[in-house]
């Protein structure tokens, strides 16, 4: 058999003509960046942002290849920090810490307006609760307005009254930190008078409840030990009501 004489020439050219073009198709392989390339790059960047400060890295340091240059952006807390970015397919982020970089400012936080003041009664220290408020347990100021409904601002109304909390000194007194303005306390000994027409009987008697000016509480008569409805009157004092005995 006869062989063409251009078939034992055209193998081999045909394998070079195959490895020749697996090498010009295959995609470049871009050389790791250096150390020292990427703080070249990063002090550009800082250059053109007109920021001073020093990248804080190893020139001796690898990074990943990168067939364009990274890009260089400034961390979100602004340039203490820098973001290198390879923009490539299969790219890769890195952060630098920037020596002497400039942080994002940030904005002032907006200041309180001052709450307009009112006069109150504040207390002279501190007291536990339970206390009977004496004068020297109290003098006149001003506090803030607001959030203080209820301010004692009549120092008479105050005194002889318990407290019904814990207070600090300084702090303004409201009418919820009060025991309420008693006249006549349960278990007290109060005077019970009785009118009958033109005449007025007294006698003595003991506080079922407590009471403030003019309310309606029960006592009991000491010599009969009856419970009577009455109204106070002041200070441990009751008048029977009328009709009610």
């Amino acid at each position: 058999m006869n062989w063409p004489v251009n078939c034992t020439v055209n193998l081999p050219v045909t394998r070079l003509a195959l490895v020749l073009l697996a090498v010009l198709t295959a995609p470049l392989r871009a050389e790791p960046l250096s150390g020292q390339q990427i703080s070249d790059l990063v002090h550009q960047a800082l250059a053109e942002a007109g920021q001073g400060g020093t990248p804080v890295l190893s020139l001796h340091r690898g990074y990943p290849p990168c067939t364009t240059d990274p890009t260089i952006t400034p961390s979100r807390a602004g340039w203490s920090a820098v973001d290198i970015t390879c923009p490539d397919t299969q790219g890769w982020t890195r952060r630098v810490r920037i020596s002497g970089g400039q942080p994002i400012a940030r904005a002032p936080r907006p200041t309180a307006t001052t709450a307009p003041l009112a006069p109150a009664i504040l207390l002279v220290e501190s007291l536990p609760k339970g206390t009977v408020l004496t004068r020297a347990h109290l003098e006149t100021g001003d506090t803030a307005s607001t959030g203080q409904d209820g301010r004692i601002t009549d120092m008479s109304t105050a005194i002889g009254r318990r407290l019904k909390a814990n207070l600090g000194a300084g702090q303004a007194l409201l009418a919820r930190h009060l025991d309420h303005d008693w006249l006549v306390r349960e278990g007290s000994p109060v005077t019970i008078q009785i009118q009958t027409g033109a005449i007025v009987i007294e006698t003595g008697g003991i506080a079922l409840q407590s009471g403030q000016l003019g309310e309606a509480i029960r006592v009991s008569n000491a010599r009969s030990g009856r419970a009577l409805h009455v109204t106070v009157t002041g200070p441990n004092k009751t008048k029977v009501r009328p009709n009610i005995r």
